[in-house]
């Protein structure tokens, strides 16, 4: 122990470590990620599963949301002629496609979704919530 005088430890917790009161706790709060950095980790990890095609990246693109669905209930968006433009805004690129805006920049959430996209397109894994 007496070689690593300089080592420091990482350690998460959702609350504070009290226990631990002969070292100096930090606590930093972490911001959601921005939709690019959603996407590039979204985009990693499903590497691991499977290989997405533009093909399906444009399904989802071109994917309308259903009236009366839980995702529009959701991101508070409704189909009528006032915000039709505003879901065509959506539709016409993935940075700003609800299906990463349902994700929220949360890291766990990507993580949750990549195994359900084994056997999923990511349009059809978009309807289903």
């Amino acid at each position: 122990m007496e070689d690593c005088t300089k080592m420091k430890v990482l350690l998460t917790s959702r609350r504070p470590l009290n226990e631990l009161v002969h070292n100096e706790e930090r606590i930093f709060n972490l911001l959601p990620l921005s939709n690019q950095a959603t996407i590039k980790l979204l985009f990693q990890k499903l590497e691991e599963v499977r290989k997405i095609s533009i093909d399906e990246i444009k399904e989802l693109l071109d994917c309308k949301i259903p009236e009366g669905s839980r995702i529009g209930q959701h991101l508070n968006l409704r189909y009528n002629r006032a915000n039709a433009n505003l879901l065509n805004k959506y539709n016409s690129n993935l940075l700003n496609h609800p299906f990463i805006s349902l994700l929220g920049g949360h890291p766990q959430a990507i993580s949750l979704i990549v195994p359900l996209l084994r056997n999923q397109s990511l349009k059809d894994l978009f309807l289903t919530f």
